[in-house]
């Protein structure tokens, strides 16, 4: 059965209301916002919802139903049984509102976002049907009751979550940190903006890695703060071309975005040097961390770092699936207060249940186990991914095998292939892929992100396949 619909029915002053009643309603069934066999309010329901008495509605409807544009049940209700195709309405008068002038400044994406594609190679997702669906929804189901939804999150997040995530990072990334030091946000990007928020005056520099994620040079920016690229070579950040005057330092040292570089050992400690000498910040994104492929498991700044600057965000988005929208950012004891405020002016967080499913989640080991697994699988279809792309596009690409991550990138040989245009060919063909130039700070670099996290092994040798089409259709 049909549920009732909440209907708004706007009334000016105290004449002909049961005209403007009928009048209304008509509309809405012929304009198609209301459709073939929705279930109409009640006479006794509308009357009470408009102040009005039973018999004016009563009139209203009876000349929809003379009209053949609503019929009446007995012990049911009024249902609408016209289909009118749906009809354009007047554009509204033109708004004098306009956006500041720094959103001019910034550049849209060019890519063509593909929501039905047969096969997913954008770089950062994991797979979603590897995902322990079960355990996930009994955590949920366990935390959605009166109970947990009475559970005050408190500053920072709820207790659980911060006490798992504490005991996950020093066990899994060597960090030492208490719970009081964790601030649960709705992901990394939300944790770079409180950091930035709470440490940061407009009009101070920030310095990224260039080539380094447009978006996040773009938050910066949003906020008021100048950003400042500096490059990456095969070492990572290159330190000493850090320009005076720079406060902050936003780097990804565990895996460079989106050429897969890592900070190499010596560029850590200059770092963390340059942050004493500078009376200066860094911000660690620890995107990827736990997906190395090669070599041993490098210790995050955070953990190398004996001077209290250095700030570190990550994300159980990239770990577990997109929609888990639970974050973290590790911060020393003198920004806990002023976290906390700004959190509270900002956004207070996602759902309690979801915090607490998140909780209990780590608590029990269920991320460690997931994430060993997750390793393994990764990285047979990343050697996959790697082997197919040099065998089939070899002569137009050059794969990078970094040593972490969800993605591979590959330049193209020919600086004047438009990756962009290559990008949007692929997905009509039903591949959805990363543009790199469309994703980067300055966008001098040009290639593909081939995201091997979604995809199963076995579809890769189709994927690249149709992606040679795409990037020979010049």
């Amino acid at each position: 059965m049909p549920r009732r619909i909440n209907l708004h029915v706007p009334l000016a002053g105290d004449r002909d209301l049961s005209g403007q009643i009928h009048r209304r309603i008509r509309q809405a069934i012929l304009d198609g916002l209301l459709e073939h066999g929705q279930l109409l309010p009640s006479t006794r329901d509308l009357a009470a919802q408009l102040c009005v008495s039973r018999t004016t509605v009563g009139t209203a409807y009876d000349r929809l139903l003379a009209e053949g544009l609503v019929k009446g049940r007995v012990g049911v209700g009024t249902f609408v049984t016209a289909s009118p195709a749906r009809r354009s309405r007047a554009a509204p008068p033109e708004s004098p509102l306009r956006p500041a002038r720094l959103w001019a400044t910034l550049p849209a994406s060019r890519s063509v976002a593909t929501a039905d594609v047969r096969f997913d190679l954008r770089p950062g997702r994991p797979d979603p049907r590897q995902f322990p669906f079960a355990t996930w929804r009994s955590e949920l189901s366990r935390h959605t009751n009166a109970d947990a939804l009475r559970t005050a999150a408190g500053p920072g997040g709820p207790a659980a979550l911060r006490s798992a995530l504490a005991r996950h990072l020093g066990v899994v990334h060597g960090i030492d940190a208490e719970p009081e030091d964790v601030v649960v946000t709705t992901g990394s990007r939300q944790a770079v903006q409180l950091a930035a928020r709470v440490l940061l005056e407009p009009g101070e520099l920030v310095a990224v890695e260039d080539p380094g994620h447009r978006d996040v040079a773009a938050l910066f920016t949003s906020l008021g703060l100048r950003v400042i690229p500096v490059p990456a070579d095969g070492d990572g950040l290159v330190v000493d071309a850090i320009p005076s005057g720079v406060r902050c330092v936003y780097t990804r040292p565990a895996r460079h975005f989106p050429l897969g570089l890592t900070l190499s050992d010596g560029r850590r400690r200059a770092l963390l040097d340059w942050a004493v000498r500078a009376d200066g910040i860094i911000v660690e994104d620890g995107h990827d961390g736990e997906f190395r492929h090669i070599g041993r498991p490098l210790d995050p700044l955070r953990a190398l770092d004996p001077s209290g600057r250095v700030l570190y965000v990550g994300s159980l988005a990239r770990l577990l699936r997109p929609d888990v929208r639970v974050g973290y950012l590790v911060a020393p004891p003198p920004l806990h207060a002023a976290l906390h405020k700004a959190q509270r002016v900002l956004d207070p967080g996602p759902p309690t249940p979801v915090q607490l499913a998140a909780a209990a989640f780590v608590r029990d080991g269920q991320l460690s186990r997931h994430v060993r697994r997750m390793r393994a699988v990764y990285a047979e279809r990343r050697e996959r991914m790697i082997a197919e792309a040099t065998r089939r596009l070899g002569e137009h690409i050059v794969v990078h095998p970094t040593p972490a991550g969800l993605d591979v990138p590959a330049l193209f040989r020919d600086p004047r292939l438009d990756d962009v245009q290559v990008a949007r060919r692929a997905a009509a063909a039903g591949v959805s892929v990363a543009a790199i130039s469309d994703l980067t700070l300055t966008g001098r670099y040009r290639g593909l992100l081939l995201g091997f996290g979604a995809l199963p092994a076995d579809h890769v040798d189709e994927a690249v396949a149709l992606l040679r089409t795409a990037v020979e259709a010049t």
